[in-house]
Parts: C-alpha cells; structure tokens; sequence
C-alpha cells in the first residue's frame, strides 16, 4: 500500500467516530477493514489509532484474504506495528490459509536491525519454524519469488 493510501485513511478515522462495529466494516475489495490498512505500516499516527482502537476480540480478524492484521504486518514489515499486536493477543500461528506463508515466512521483510526481535517474539508467542508452505509467489522486491518449504528457508 502507498504511504497516500495511509494518508486517505488516517484521514478517514480522524474524521469519522470509531466504533466496535466500524472497525468490521470492509473498506476495500479485499475487505481490508481499517485495522489491516493501519497494520500495513510502521507510521507513528498509525500505530497510535491502533492503539486507541484495537480491542481482543478484534485483533484475530480476517481480511477476504484470510489475513489478520499482524501477519498484514509482518507481510509489511511493520515492527513495531508487530510489536503492539502481540502485546493486544495477536495469533502468530494463523495462517490465511492452511499451506500459506506464516508470520515467520516474512521476517525478511522487516530491516535487518529487527529481524531478531522480531523473530523471538514471533516464536514466544507462538508461531512455529515448522510451518510449511507450498505457495510461493512473484514479488517486487527481493528475494522476488517467495520460498516455498520452512522460514528457515
């Protein structure tokens, strides 16, 4: 996501009165809802309105792609983002789908600074570096074809 499309919806939140029930509103085709959008950064303001707005019973939710605001994070590279979602109970055991990347899948994506932070915490809290996937995919960056088999690889 663009740093405009977080700027569209930090305006949205600041303007519009949140509530339980907004924050399981969809707000694009893949029915982001605004939690998933503010997890995609690592922005100050972001991780700010997260705060105010996040509840436990929320912070597990699903996307139409099966993804939850932390493995969002992770696919971003959002450290600290990461960092306040399993301080709230995010889950780094859910996958969006059963042979899908895991959370530890994505630790590349993150600045090589917090990737073993990032890491301990991933683990502590219960993902697991026997996660398999078989889905690798196209990417724009490096390493440009996600690996398939364990995050170790």
């Amino acid at each position: 996501m663009s740093p405009q499309v977080l700027e569209e919806y930090l305006g949205l939140s600041s303007s519009v009165p949140l509530s339980s029930d907004s924050l399981l509103e969809p707000l694009n085709q893949w029915g982001d809802c605004l939690p998933h959008i503010l997890a995609s950064f690592n922005h100050a303001e972001a991780i700010n309105i997260l705060k105010t707005i996040m509840r436990r019973e929320c912070v597990n939710m699903c996307n139409n792609l099966g993804e939850m605001p932390l493995y969002r994070a992770c696919l971003c590279g959002a450290s600290e983002t990461a960092l306040f979602l399993f301080k709230i109970g995010a889950d780094p055991s859910l996958r969006p789908q059963r042979r899908a990347p895991s959370c530890l899948h994505w630790l590349f994506t993150f600045h090589p600074d917090e990737i073993d932070m990032v890491a301990r915490e991933l683990i502590k809290e219960g993902a697991s570096m026997d996660a398999l996937t078989s889905q690798g995919g196209k990417m724009f960056r490096y390493p440009f074809l996600l690996p398939t088999g364990s995050p170790l690889h």
